[in-house]
């Protein structure tokens, strides 16, 4: 894999990510748990895509310093992006189920 396919796979990750982000700060207290539990499935698989990204990196001999760094940033950036998504999704996990539990 070249450096171009992976900063294709990149923004393909990023877009995933965005479609996460542009949902949650959309989704309204009645949501379907259901819902959230795939969103959260989802960030999973996203960020283990980051990993296979790092690895394909890291065995990419034609890439420039410069492309790597750039690259290994966006990727931090993207991780970082997942783990803010992942602890909104479980918060309004939990408050959900909260309510459910005190409206019994």
């Amino acid at each position: 894999m070249d450096i171009f396919k992976l900063n294709k796979a990149k923004t393909s990750l990023k877009g995933s990510i965005t479609r996460i982000v542009t949902f949650m700060d959309n989704v309204s207290e009645h949501v379907d748990i259901t819902e959230l539990e795939v969103k959260l499935k989802k960030i999973d698989q996203l960020q283990r895509k980051i990993e296979e990204l790092k690895e394909l990196l890291f065995g990419l001999e034609t890439a420039k310093p410069t492309e790597e760094a750039e690259f290994e940033e966006d990727l931090y950036k993207c991780e970082t992006r997942l783990d803010d998504l992942e602890v909104r999704v479980k918060k309004l996990i939990n408050s959900i189920n909260v309510s459910l539990s005190d409206s019994r």
